[in-house]
């Protein structure tokens, strides 16, 4: 039978250093496939194919991804009863906002006391 992948990032654009979660869902006409799916960044492969549940549903996080637009592919491997079906989203990093706290070695100071901060 057909099948049809969609895949989502609830998170996009994302912060860098924020890992990306991916939910797939792998549909058919009136019925739920079985059987796995295979994830890619940027065309490599990101670890071993992962089994859908009984709702033809997967997760997975992909951590590290670097600053930039990334594609992430969810690639549904099919089986006897099955077709295989792919799909891709565009994931954005944006770059992190550091956060900066100052302190004074002396506060409140004086006008013209050295502060080391």
């Amino acid at each position: 039978a057909m099948t049809y992948t969609t895949l989502q990032s609830p998170l996009n654009p994302l912060e860098f250093g924020k890992e990306v979660q991916i939910q797939v869902t792998v549909g058919a006409e009136n019925a739920i496939p079985n059987g796995l799916v295979q994830f890619a960044v940027d065309g490599i492969n990101v670890g071993a194919p992962l089994p859908l549940d009984s709702k033809g549903q997967v997760f997975t996080i992909v951590p590290n991804l670097k600053v930039g637009i990334h594609r992430i592919d969810a690639n549904y491997l099919g089986n006897s009863n099955f077709n295989p079906s792919m799909n891709s989203i565009a994931q954005k990093i944006n770059k992190a906002n550091p956060n900066v706290t100052l302190q004074s070695s002396a506060n409140p100071s004086l006008i013209g006391e050295e502060v080391d901060i």
